[in-house]
């Protein structure tokens, strides 16, 4: 007979020979909910995650283009920026948004090479910057991981303001970054004036009133002020010129044609796309416009010699990587427009192979009016007066690089002398705003190491005239978009 204790232990083995059979299924039903909501969240991660990733990605592409896009800006202001150069194109880019974006990836792809040595390499990417010479825009274009496996690729598109000229901020005749020596000499200083951010040694003759001031020291007498502000001096290269000669609002007011004078005696004209002067691929042998341009090819330093006294037709003449000397003699002939450029052959210079380059020369008494705005000539190294000249009815910057010397008795009316002295072997410094190097900074070889001026000249500006002098940098991105 069962008892009432038996009853209750079979019972409870029972229940739990119940419970054991239960557990296992809902165990399994428990992992089996567990693994499909675990599915759920990875199969909703990996989007997310994939989704992340190419945020990422897409910004990242965003600051190389717009890094590309930049550094081509400060390329397009000065030659020597250690950035790659902007890639000029073509015309006919298409007007819409995404017309544009094709049309500048397209021009970013035929670029590509097996080292990508055409494009920014950056941590992110590869960027590089399309230039359209014909409505001033400038692309930037990034390509992820690099310009050879483009998986990702962004593009901005930058509008820019090149401002043509601006007004010096205090009018002075002569404006250099170091020393200006006047060497036997009774110059008479007009109402320009003169300044240096070094010293001024020798006794000019300065109008009462006029400035006459020096950063440094003045052993001269006769009111020269030492001991004054640095004044900033444009850091100009015949190349920036080169480059800006189809920049709408810029080059060429009077729409002369722009000559380049080659070393291998040609003269060319370049099409818009050049990334170099002289390039046969890239410009066209022309007439040479006047057979008094005689090229002399010397193991010192190519020349290019004007040797007429009727001026040579208007427009703009750039010595590519050789040294220029205007010999005309016209006086008060004619109101020929002409502007000079001497690129120096940095390379061969700081070889030290004997030759130079880079430098301009008058050597009679030329009158004549700028073909570029405001603008007579631009030498990379040195700029070397040896008889009377002047411009007529409008301020006339004559620029050197390196240093200027003026060795004849003239009147240098309405003309602004202005130099950085900072030397090719200076590594083309960006530094400084003011342009100085140390006296033993000229480049080996160039003809002048300090400005001098050696004989009896006048030089006069109105009282009411500021010079105009070029600013061919980027005064303002005007416009940004991401294509």
């Amino acid at each position: 007979m069962m008892t009432t204790s038996d009853r209750v232990t079979t019972t409870s083995l029972r229940r739990h020979a119940d419970e054991h059979g239960i557990a296992l299924p809902t165990a399994l039903l428990a992992m089996l909910v567990l693994l499909m909501l675990s599915g759920l969240f990875v199969a909703h991660a990996a989007p997310q995650e994939a989704a992340t990733a190419d945020t990422q990605a897409f910004e990242a592409g965003l600051h190389v283009a717009e890094s590309a896009a930049e550094l081509a800006v400060a390329a397009l202001a000065d030659p020597n920026h250690p950035a790659q150069p902007f890639t000029p194109a073509v015309a006919n880019v298409p007007t819409t948004a995404a017309g544009a974006r094709q049309w500048a990836l397209g021009q970013a792809a035929a670029r590509v090479t097996p080292d990508c040595r055409n494009f920014e390499r950056t941590a992110n990417g590869d960027g590089i910057a399309i230039l359209d010479q014909t409505n001033g825009d400038l692309y930037g274009v990034a390509f992820l991981p690099d310009c050879r496996d483009r998986r990702s690729s962004r593009v901005v598109r930058m509008a820019y303001d090149v401002r043509p000229v601006v007004p010096l901020a205090a009018t002075v005749s002569i404006l250099t970054g170091c020393d200006v020596e006047f060497a036997h000499t009774n110059a008479q200083i007009g109402a320009g004036g003169i300044h240096s951010n070094c010293h001024i040694t020798g006794f000019p003759r300065v109008a009462a009133g006029v400035p006459y001031t020096a950063s440094g020291s003045c052993d001269t007498a006769g009111g020269c002020a030492g001991g004054q502000p640095k004044r900033n001096i444009p850091n100009y290269h015949a190349r920036v010129f080169w480059q800006q000669r189809n920049a709408p609002g810029v080059a060429g007011a009077q729409a002369d044609p722009f000559y380049e004078l080659c070393p291998d005696g040609s003269v060319r004209q370049s099409t818009p796309q050049a990334v170099a002067p002289c390039n046969p691929a890239t410009s066209t042998e022309v007439v040479p416009p006047s057979a008094h341009w005689v090229f002399t090819a010397a193991t010192d330093g190519n020349t290019w010699t004007w040797t007429s006294n009727a001026g040579p037709p208007n427009g703009q003449y750039y010595a590519y990587q050789a040294n220029v000397v205007n010999r005309m003699n016209n006086g008060n002939g004619n109101s020929t427009r002409i502007t000079l450029f001497a690129e120096a052959d940095r390379a061969r210079i700081l070889a030290g192979d004997g030759r130079h380059s880079g430098n301009i020369t008058y050597t009679e008494n030329p009158k004549f009016f700028t073909s570029w705005p405001g603008v007579g000539a631009v030498a990379d190294v040195d700029l070397l007066v040896d008889k009377n000249m002047h411009a007529d009815g409008q301020m006339t910057l004559m620029f050197a690089r390196e240093q200027f010397r003026i060795d004849y008795n003239g009147r240098y009316d309405r003309l602004f002398f202005m130099t950085c002295d900072a030397a090719l072997d200076a590594e083309f410094r960006h530094d400084s705003p003011y342009c100085e190097t140390s006296r033993s900074s000229s480049t080996p070889g160039s003809p002048i190491h300090r400005n001098q001026i050696t004989k009896n000249s006048d030089y006069l500006m109105p009282p009411s005239g500021n010079a105009i002098v070029p600013n061919l940098g980027i005064s303002g991105v005007t416009d940004w978009e991401a294509l």
